[in-house]
């Protein structure tokens, strides 16, 4: 979450990407990139829970611009996770 001050209130942007990876595929691709094996057990999922970010407040309030897909976020932070223990 991003925090700014203005006009005495905290305003809250809840910052996600406009870039949707679906999970299956991000633990596929997971997998071919530290040779791997994911387990991929077909669940029965009765309950459906989309998550949809608008980007639209911070992109116009704080010039907020995406620079990495979903992938490259989730290995920028394996690789911190690698580095800083």
């Amino acid at each position: 979450m991003i925090f700014t001050y203005l006009y005495f209130k905290f305003l809250i942007y809840n910052v996600g990407s406009d870039n949707y990876i679906d999970i299956r595929k991000l633990a596929f691709m997971l997998e071919k990139k530290f040779k791997i094996n994911v387990i991929n057990q077909k669940i029965k999922n009765l309950f459906v829970d989309n998550y949809v970010s608008n980007l639209n407040k911070p992109k116009k309030n704080l010039n907020f611009k995406i620079k990495s897909s979903s992938f490259e976020a989730v290995m920028d932070v394996i690789n911190n996770l690698k580095k800083n223990g």
